[in-house]
């Protein structure tokens, strides 16, 4: 129940229901205005939650509920846009693991998770018949600091949402929508962001380097006790948009014989989770062994384990990012920089599930 729940929340939230498209048309002096914190290979985390209540509070008799974490990161920053990948991560016995990944390209001044500061000197062009905004006081850790509140409403709903009127990054927002006679209540809640210190950063990636087309391969099922289930799984990538070190594109996934399921996502010069490419100068770089982050909230490591030839005599680096219980891998053509094969572990409450692609081309 806690990984629909959180997919739930996942489709509320990607995007917001009052995007950002729409505070640039409120704002366009400052789109592509950056804040002087934004930079390549921030990560911003969040706690995520949701549940199902009453109308009038007061939880439902089938009431539903889930919590877990997202974490955003800028994978490239360039010409007023920025790449931004959302990570949504469930709980299990205690550890973080990777659940859904989306992502899109933005304005780097106005964002979904940011605006810059100097749009809260102009607080009166949120003043509509649906919309407001007000400046107030905002609890956090203890201390009292000035946040900037936004309220619209749509026909079948409400989205609030509260900025740090310092540095103009998202703290808190919250949604309410029907929900089958009940109200569904979405929330964020910001923790902290930090730079990842890849050790490639800044290096452009290559002209001849772009994602492979397809890939193949099967979804595992193992239960204690019974025998695993596996499946076959087609993921089909299409690129939509493209700038000098990122990609926007849509994958196209085909498993359990049922209809392809689509989502789009980005990919960035300065990705840590899962790219699709890497530039070739930083796959040059890397060193087995070599531990490339650790990060607190999630506690999961990302470490290079191995570099050199595979079986059929591509020569990879494989990239790891594993907690307590999960691990996923991914290796790349040292020669072309594309994600060549990838497996996922995750589990799946009872034991774990297993994902393995290769690249068909």
């Amino acid at each position: 129940m806690k990984t629909s729940i959180l997919i739930i929340l996942f489709l509320l939230i990607g995007p917001f229901a009052f995007s950002s498209s729409s505070w640039v048309a409120l704002f366009p002096e400052f789109a592509t205005n950056a804040p002087v914190w934004l930079k390549e290979g921030l990560r911003i985390s969040f706690y995520a939650m949701t549940a199902t209540i009453k109308p009038g509070g007061g939880l439902p008799d089938a009431a539903s509920s889930g919590e877990g974490i997202l974490q955003v990161d800028i994978v490239a920053l360039e010409e007023g846009n920025v790449a931004l990948l959302q990570t949504y991560y469930l709980e299990s016995q205690g550890q973080y693991f990777p659940s859904v990944a989306t992502g899109g390209v933005e304005k780097c001044g106005i964002c979904d998770y940011w605006m810059n500061p100097a749009v809260f000197t102009h607080l009166d062009r949120f003043q509509t018949e649906n919309s407001v905004a007000v400046e107030m006081p905002f609890q956090r850790g203890g201390k009292t600091i000035q946040g900037v509140r936004v309220e619209y409403k749509t026909e079948t709903g409400k989205n609030v949402y509260m900025y740090d009127k310092e540095s103009g990054i998202l703290l808190y927002w919250q949604l309410h929508v029907p929900s089958g006679g009940n109200v569904q209540s979405s929330h964020l809640q910001f923790i902290s962001s930090r730079l990842i210190s890849v050790p490639w950063a800044g290096v452009n990636r290559e002209n001849t380097v772009t994602p492979a087309r397809s890939y193949n391969g099967a979804y595992t099922v193992n239960i204690p006790g019974s025998y695993p289930s596996s499946f076959p799984m087609e993921a089909n990538i299409t690129v939509v948009a493209s700038g000098k070190n990122w990609d926007l594109f849509k994958t196209t996934v085909s498993q359990y014989g049922a209809l392809p399921s689509e989502i789009y996502s980005v990919c960035g010069n300065t990705q840590l989770n899962g790219p699709l490419w890497m530039p070739i100068a930083a796959l040059a770089r890397l060193q087995k062994g070599q531990v490339l982050d650790y990060d607190d909230v999630t506690k999961i490591e990302t470490s290079v384990v191995y570099k050199g030839l595979l079986d059929n005599g591509v020569n990879v680096a494989v990239i790891q990012q594993s907690g307590a219980n999960f691990f996923q891998q991914f290796a790349y053509d040292l020669a072309t920089g594309k994600l060549f094969y990838m497996k996922v572990q995750t589990p799946n409450g009872l034991g774990y599930n297993v994902v393995e692609l290769e690249a068909a081309e």
